[in-house]
């Protein structure tokens, strides 16, 4: 867990726990710009890459009209085109209201609401997400690079950093807010 600088990790399967039997920590680094996802094991630490050789993946995601969804980055790639359905940097929106922030945060180039409780949210026209919602479908698209990597495997443990907030309140919401997604 160190070696990824988490303070708290989610295990998939407990089972592995109780028997003493310890598979690798996949550790996942949710970032503002860029994530990425790695892997500890018996070798140590390294960064797991995508099928083209990156490291990084961009922390984009686009959602398409027809509920499709582009992650990383084709999605970064797809923003000119897509510009008003392409969402990056949403990390910064975490817990945060609309009055918080600063007018150059609100010159996204996708428009932005008050969501559940006031916190902010995306509008993309034909539905409302949460910077959360946006953050899961990253996870989400790291754990298949993981798991691509490395097939399903039960005894993987897997590491989520927390994200980071400027103030208490903050932090609260958005840890209310990420149990609720």
């Amino acid at each position: 867990m160190a070696s990824f600088g988490c303070g708290s990790f989610y295990t998939e399967d407990m089972s592995a726990e109780r028997d003493g039997h310890h598979g690798p920590v996949i550790g996942i680094d949710l970032g503002t710009t860029n994530s990425l996802v790695a892997i500890c094991d018996e070798r140590g630490p390294r960064v797991i890459a995508d099928a083209d050789g990156s490291r990084l993946m961009p922390s984009v995601v686009r959602f398409g009209e027809d509920e499709q969804l582009v992650v990383g980055e084709e999605a970064r790639r797809e923003a000119i085109t897509h510009a008003s359905r392409t969402v990056s940097s949403a990390k910064r929106l975490f817990g945060r209201s609309l009055e918080e922030l600063a007018a150059a945060e609100r010159r996204a180039s996708f428009q932005l609401v008050a969501g559940p409780r006031g916190v902010c949210a995306i509008d993309l026209g034909d539905r409302v997400v949460t910077p959360q919602e946006v953050a899961a479908h990253i996870l989400g698209a790291l754990r298949q690079r993981a798991r691509r990597h490395w097939g399903v495997r039960s005894n993987v443990r897997w590491s989520l950093c927390q994200p980071t907030s400027t103030t208490p309140s903050g932090r609260r919401r958005v840890m209310l807010d990420d149990w609720l997604v």
